[in-house]
């Protein structure tokens, strides 16, 4: 959300793994951080389409069998809510320039929690401008 904003930055967490998932989320609730979960990408539609107030889209690239990919997700979110600051991860794929929309940013798996955080905090700043 651009402009003055009450209240922590909001997350939303997309990750095909629950360990990884949950991992992810205590590294951003511990660093002050309001986080939202999504397993894949149509549930993190559903909570978009829902007005989630999400501030940053942090997804993986393996979003399972059979669904759209986390550069897929990026794309899409980025054409219909710009405004979201994006944030994709992955321990397999090394993404080319072109695959990650406008000005958003990687972290590699496994990730550093101080990394992560550092990550998110840079792209949540770009809201506040």
């Amino acid at each position: 959300m651009n402009g003055a904003r009450s209240g922590p930055a909001t997350i939303l967490l997309v990750e095909y793994e629950p360990l990884v998932r949950m991992l992810g989320t205590d590294v951003l609730e511990d660093a002050g951080f309001r986080v939202i979960e999504a397993a894949e990408s149509q549930e993190a539609f559903s909570v978009l389409e829902a007005d989630a107030h999400v501030d940053v889209l942090f997804t993986d690239v393996d979003l399972g069998p059979g669904k759209p990919d986390g550069f897929e997700l990026a794309r899409r979110v980025h054409a219909r809510w710009p405004e979201i600051q994006l944030v994709i991860t992955s321990g397999h794929v090394r993404p080319r320039f072109e695959d990650i929309p406008d000005d958003g940013c990687f972290v590699s798996k496994p990730y550093q929690p101080k990394k992560l955080v550092e990550a998110i905090r840079a792209v949540v700043r770009r809201t506040e401008l």
